[in-house]
């Protein structure tokens, strides 16, 4: 029933039901409940944009398995848990901004998945190890070759819901290469898809994708409705791991329509969601856009402050977009 809650949108009643499992688990000395039931809480939580339950219960998840004990369970559960596991505290320390420790959890992810031969399991790990992490970071290359991969093996071995996710990823590595009807075209399509099989799963950021492939195409009005019902949909499902990057979209809407006081108000609210949230990652890009936006306007001291302390603070992923960004962006309000 969690599965189901959690493709349908009702992220809510799945990490309800998650944290009931946990105290179950906690009643017994059961490593294979605990660990099912921690991760069956970190991965609702995540979409939920409550970054630090993700992390508090995708790290107990990941202590809790034991490959030896849990080997052979993949057919029993869906997917190998220690995969699940890894793969849901993968994503949720990239927003973190803990590069490191994301990059090695992905890393056991992908090596347990391809270990194990278990079909399901591979396409679950290519995603939230592979294709997710790619997208958070916007990596485009790297995602472009990864959705390619998860959609091949997912078609080849008919497992619908990984090639309607996957495909939803093309549109953001079309428009990086100035393809934006390709973009466009790709998004309602994987959209289609998903809304065939019912899944509601991710799709505030599929229809922001599709928003800005609409944007690039030179369709104002259908990016607005667009982002508008991106919005409307996270409000419904409380999907708000992605709420950041939506009310970027929407400022480069408004600054597309002329109004850099809209665009100022939207990029104010994405950073305030980031740092509520606790995503410096998040924040970091918000605040990016927000000093550029202050920097066209000759406020650079203003922009400046904003960005110097927040940049400051990360240790590692100077070679992800987001920080190189920045870092480009202090350099020139240095001079």
């Amino acid at each position: 029933m969690q599965i189901v809650w959690y493709n349908q949108g009702a992220f809510a009643n799945a990490a309800g039901a998650g944290r009931r499992m946990v105290s179950i688990a906690e009643t017994r000395a059961d490593k294979t409940l605990s660990c099912v039931a921690h991760r069956s809480v970190a991965g609702p939580s995540f979409m939920l944009g409550d970054f630090k339950s993700a992390i508090v219960y995708g790290r107990a998840a990941v202590a809790d398995f034991d490959p030896k004990l849990h080997a052979g369970l993949a057919s029993q559960f869906g997917h190998d848990i220690g995969v699940a596991a890894n793969g849901q505290y993968c994503i949720a320390t990239l927003v973190m901004g803990c590069f490191a420790q994301s990059a090695q959890v992905r890393a056991d992810a992908l090596g347990l998945a391809e270990r194990s031969q278990h079909t399901n399991t591979m396409a679950y790990s290519y995603y939230y190890a592979d294709v997710l992490p790619a997208a958070i970071v916007r990596d485009f290359g790297a995602l472009s070759e990864r959705a390619r991969r998860l959609v091949d093996f997912a078609g080849k071995n008919n497992l619908p819901q990984w090639v309607a996710w996957g495909s939803n990823y093309f549109s953001p590595c079309f428009l990086d290469a100035n393809r934006p009807q390709d973009a466009v075209d790709a998004s309602q399509e994987a959209i289609a898809a998903c809304e065939r099989l019912g899944n509601k799963a991710f799709r505030p950021l599929f229809l922001c994708y599709l928003s800005a492939a609409l944007l690039a195409a030179g369709r104002l009005a259908d990016a607005d409705k667009t982002i508008s019902g991106a919005m409307t949909v996270a409000d419904e499902t409380r999907e708000q791991w992605c709420k950041t990057d939506l009310y970027i979209c929407k400022s480069s809407l408004e600054m597309a329509n002329g109004s850099a006081r809209l665009a100022e108000t939207s990029l104010g609210q994405a950073l305030e969601t980031a740092r509520m949230q606790g995503a410096r990652l998040f924040e970091l890009r918000a605040a990016t856009r927000l000093a550029r936006l202050w920097r066209d306007q000759d406020k650079r001291q203003k922009a400046h402050d904003l960005l110097a302390p927040i940049y400051s603070r990360f240790t590692g992923g100077f070679d992800t977009r987001d920080l190189e960004e920045a870092k480009a962006l202090l350099d020139e309000l240095a001079k």
